[in-house]
């Protein structure tokens, strides 16, 4: 009897150090790095999915508590991302209940990579993910909050990455922003890539950086994150207003996932 009662905790023991470490296998399993995106720009049509945030003027539907509706700028970002793709990928509004539910959460499954452009306060997918319980996969590596007269950036630790004063970045048409580049997988295992600045002309200059900087050096991006300042070329031609390889990119904070 006691030598059963031996065996049976033995194997108690190990069940439940196989359990413990089938646990960490599964969470470490969710968490991503941006360059795992190499090669999506190959990928067959219907693995990458975009999503915009939906329009101020004649919107096609309505958004989580929260979250407005943007004046069109994010479609250009989107331009610079969709224009990577080999074959067609749909790109949809955050107010397609048909793609997402009330919440922002992309519901359609079959995509590999959803990409979403735009920030918290105007895409709802955005929001769901910045907003997500952080003990959860859904949460974002890091998310924007305003706080004050700073912005703030935090990662899933609750630790803050980055604040500074918002009047650091210049109300647009200026000429700097903070952007965010960042990917993880979420719950239901898919590649989500998070591509925002504070102000609109930081979305343009994320995607921008992405296509151009990120991109071509995929190998080399082996964070979950990175936060970058864009500062537009104080003389010469590329002292435009628009983001371009004349103009300085920073990074200031980027960590794993």
């Amino acid at each position: 009897m006691i030598c059963t009662h031996r065996h049976f905790l033995s194997f108690l023991s190990v069940l439940v150090v196989g359990l413990v470490i089938f646990s960490t296998v599964s969470v470490e399993s969710v968490h991503g790095q941006v360059n795992d995106l190499a090669g999506f720009t190959g990928d067959v049509s219907g693995q990458v999915l975009l999503i915009l945030g939906d329009f101020q003027i004649n919107p096609h539907g309505t958004k989580p508590v929260g979250v407005g509706f943007q004046s069109g700028r994010d479609t250009t970002p989107v331009g610079f991302v969709s224009g990577m793709l080999s074959n067609s990928q749909p790109t949809e509004f955050d107010t397609n209940t048909a793609f997402l539910n009330s919440s922002g959460y992309p519901i359609i499954g079959g995509y590999s990579t959803i990409f979403v452009i735009g920030g918290p306060l105007i895409n709802a997918a955005s929001h769901y993910y910045q907003t997500a319980n952080t003990t959860t996969a859904d949460a974002a590596p890091v998310a924007l909050t305003s706080v004050g007269t700073n912005y703030v950036w935090t990662d899933k630790n609750r630790t803050v990455v980055l604040s500074y004063l918002q009047l650091f970045d210049q109300l647009p048409p200026g000429t700097s922003d903070v952007f965010a580049i960042e990917a993880f997988h979420d719950a239901a295992g898919r590649l989500v890539v998070l591509m925002f600045g504070t102000n609109y002309m930081g979305s343009w200059a994320a995607a921008y950086y992405f296509k151009y900087v990120t991109y071509p050096n995929i190998g080399l991006y082996t964070n979950g994150y990175y936060l970058i300042r864009w500062t537009d070329a104080p003389s010469g031609t590329s002292a435009n207003g628009v983001p371009d390889l004349g103009d300085t990119f920073t990074i200031l904070a980027t960590a794993t996932s």
